[in-house]
């Protein structure tokens, strides 16, 4: 005859020690995998600027000047990976190369249209390193923004001063003025200082935010966005920045 045993299960507090455990775990492992993916999203943003700046050396050589705008200037109606102007197809062979995977513009045909130096001119919202595009609470895209990427700054040498120098605490005199008015990509030779563009995804709301900021060179550095960008997101040095040295 055989014996009926008592299935064994687990007590209340066996199973609330394992949940307690599996909620310690979760809250160690979530904001490690959620850093991991961000630094990811970085390195990728700042290897699309890295092959940009290359991208610019290789135009230029080609056509003695630098392009109006790095993914090219935008026509109505037509999506970006048709349009085929600036440094795409023939420099950059992918339209993912233009865009930050922080940016929320996933349509290639968004246009920005900006009014600048008194023109009108069109540009792709996709294009991370040519305008920023933020995604407000609303969940509307505000296409009316910045321009990140410029041939050309400041008209003469008077417009340089109404930007901050940089690092912060320069001297901002006429010697430094003149240095950075030369920064400019519509000048034939710029130096390898010259500021290209800047990645604005990157932002936090926090003091110790940093963006990427790429310079002519090809070098990429991590520069806080309150010396490039100013506590408003309009002031600050901007093209004026200076790369990290060593």
């Amino acid at each position: 005859m055989k014996t009926m045993r008592g299935k064994h299960g687990f007590s209340l507090v066996e199973l609330l020690t394992v949940i307690a455990i599996i909620a310690i775990l979760a809250s160690i492992i979530f904001p490690v995998m959620n850093a991991v993916k961000n630094r990811a999203k970085l390195t990728q943003c700042m290897t699309n600027m890295a092959n940009i700046a290359s991208a610019l050396k290789m135009y230029q050589m080609d056509n003695r000047k630098y392009p109006d705008a790095i993914g090219g200037m935008a026509i109505p109606g037509t999506p970006m990976e048709r349009a085929k102007t600036g440094l795409y197809p023939e420099y950059i062979n992918s339209i993912k190369g233009f865009h930050c995977p922080l940016s929320p513009v996933t349509d290639t045909s968004a246009i920005v249209t900006m009014n600048v130096g008194g023109e009108t001119k069109h540009y792709y919202a996709y294009s991370s390193y040519d305008v920023y595009c933020p995604d407000p609470a609303g969940g509307t895209l505000n296409y009316g923004t910045f321009i990140r990427y410029r041939t050309h700054w400041a008209a003469d040498i008077g417009d340089v001063a109404f930007y901050e120098p940089h690092p912060p605490g320069t001297n901002d005199d006429l010697e430094n003025q003149k240095y950075d008015y030369k920064r400019q990509l519509r000048f034939k030779s710029p130096s390898d200082d010259t500021v290209v563009t800047w990645c604005s995804y990157h932002r936090k709301s926090d003091s110790k935010s940093m963006v990427p900021v790429l310079f002519l060179s090809g070098q990429c550095d991590l520069i806080p966005a309150f010396e490039v960008e100013g506590p408003d997101g309009t002031s600050g040095s901007r093209w004026r920045t200076q790369p990290k040295k060593g």
